[in-house]
């Protein structure tokens, strides 16, 4: 028979090793301990906390929000656990809720890092000004990297560039090698193109971004070009990074690889290959997830032999580039016959990015939105959106539909022929004007110059810029921009006066 003391010693023995287990990231090894010491001691507030964070940390809030209440019956004036249950019903995208909760919590117990979850939330529920009231709060009593960086971020959204920058520098003062800092910072220098200065703080997203850290375990980092090494005669391998529109935009600067006397591969996905290829040596496809890792590569692996290896992205930074490629940059000599639509104003359009994009849900508007443009007399609409699929969206309970009450538009469908990119080059050579959102069709409109309209977000990416009407990257494209968060009608309202007066009267 065990002892009480026995029992005592067993789960403070027990609890010792999941909490070890969860700190290094083994939940799965740390819940299977915890939940044996709760058969020996199902009322144990540290077991229940610790098995409430593993289920948040696996992101099983449901779950993790029952255990949390559970500890609370018993021990209701635990901040920790009110903080914690908070978390939770924010992981659900109950932010009202954890707003509630939150508030109650930093009465009882105005600790910095209470404020700093609180103005979190208050930012998830677009409540941006009672978010800096928050972060401002949990910086007088507790300044830390951290808080300045996402009350800078708070700045950023309402497009405060000055106040987001001091926020962003404040926090880099606490601590230099916040990399979460300089890479915020080099979206401010990037909104005011100040490139010089944003490519080598954005060298530090590959501490942030997952893909980045992905794409660093397929290649040596010691072949990694830092841009001082001599590459006359040598094999450089520039990969893809982030989005196909990241890659369209940046694979410009491939050639002045090429002019320093490089032999270059471009390792990209296989529906790039055939538009990529009069910009480089040699095209690679594998796809990236079928790569080993460079550890465990075996050598007569698949895979182009190479002196040196660097992103895409990071080319502008390396080459010290002053100046801008124009365009076009891009080429294709395939055509395709629209002469049935001869007499009429073709445009191309694309209403939804990629639906992973972090802001997808913003940048993409609804098939619905282009019925100003629709209406207009001698006007006819090809769609060339890939995915038409309805959208799940986190914390959004049902699918999203961009084509809800579009049946009755006939707009003609080319998408069936857009097996690579070269093919969608070729499909937007076809065509009048372009309109679309932040995506690669946009980017491959502006790669091979031909007229485009961008249909931007408030907040929207970074290459974009606040203001203006034209960006220095593509020569062809024009901006629209929505006048307010969340304001489609305006936009395209413009967009249809715009057509009206400049171009179809023109053209009668």
């Amino acid at each position: 028979m065990f002892t009480q003391e026995n029992i005592k010693e067993l789960v403070s023995s027990g609890l010792g090793i999941a909490t070890k287990k969860f700190s290094s990231g083994n939940t799965e090894d740390a819940e299977i301990v915890v939940k044996q010491v709760l058969k020996v001691e199902p009322s144990n507030q540290q077991g229940l906390q610790l098995l409430g964070l593993i289920k948040h940390k696996k992101n099983e809030n449901e779950k993790a929000i029952e255990i949390f209440e559970s500890a609370l019956a018993v021990d209701p004036e635990n901040i920790e656990n009110q903080n914690n249950l908070a978390l939770c019903y924010a992981g659900i995208g109950n932010y009202p809720k954890a707003i509630e909760l939150l508030e109650k919590v930093v009465i009882e117990n105005p600790k910095g890092f209470m404020y700093s979850n609180l103005g979190l939330q208050y930012r998830n529920n677009k409540n941006i000004d009672k978010a800096i009231e928050s972060f401002e709060k949990s910086l007088a009593i507790e300044p830390t990297a951290h808080t300045w960086g996402m009350l800078g971020g708070c700045y950023g959204e309402k497009q405060n560039l000055d106040k987001a920058e001091e926020c962003f520098h404040r926090s880099l003062e606490i601590d230099p090698n916040f990399s979460h800092g300089h890479v915020d910072l080099a979206s401010i220098y990037q909104l005011r193109g100040n490139w010089e200065k944003a490519w080598e703080e954005y060298e530090w997203r590959f501490d942030v971004y997952q893909q980045t850290k992905f794409w660093q375990k397929i290649y040596e980092p010691e072949k990694k070009w830092n841009g001082k090494e001599n590459l006359s005669r040598k094999k450089i391998i520039i990969h893809s990074e982030q989005g196909i529109g990241d890659a369209i935009h940046f694979v410009r600067y491939v050639p002045l690889l090429k002019n320093l006397g490089a032999y270059t591969i471009i390792h990209c996905w296989e529906n790039l290959a055939s538009l990529f290829k009069p910009l480089a040596d040699e095209i690679y496809t594998k796809e990236p997830s079928l790569v080993p890792i460079y550890q465990k590569r075996q050598a007569d692996f698949d895979m182009p032999v190479y002196d040196f290896h660097c992103s895409l992205m990071s080319l502008p930074y390396l080459l010290k580039c002053k100046e801008i490629p124009g365009t076009p940059y891009l080429h294709t000599d395939k055509i395709i016959n629209v002469d049935d639509y001869q007499g009429l104003f073709k445009i191309g359009i694309v209403w939804g990015g990629n639906p992973q994009h972090p802001n997808d849900a913003n940048r993409s508007c609804k098939l619905n939105q282009f019925r100003p443009i629709y209406d207009l007399p001698n006007v006819k609409l090809f769609n060339l959106q890939k995915d038409t699929r309805p959208r799940a969206y986190r914390f959004v309970p049902t699918p999203i539909d961009l084509t809800e009450d579009t049946s009755d538009m006939k707009v003609i469908d080319v998408s069936e022929f857009m097996g690579s990119f070269e093919d969608t080059a070729a499909i937007i050579k076809g065509m009048d004007l372009i309109i679309s959102v932040d995506t690669s069709v946009l980017h491959l409109a502006g790669a091979i110059n031909h007229p485009a309209w961008a249909v931007l977000a408030w907040n929207s990416d970074w290459r974009w810029k606040l203001q203006g009407d034209t960006t220095e990257w593509y020569s062809s494209i024009k901006l629209f921009r929505q006048p307010q968060n969340g304001d489609w009608e305006s936009v395209f309202q413009t967009m249809a006066n715009r057509l009206k007066n400049d171009y179809l009267l023109q053209n009668k």
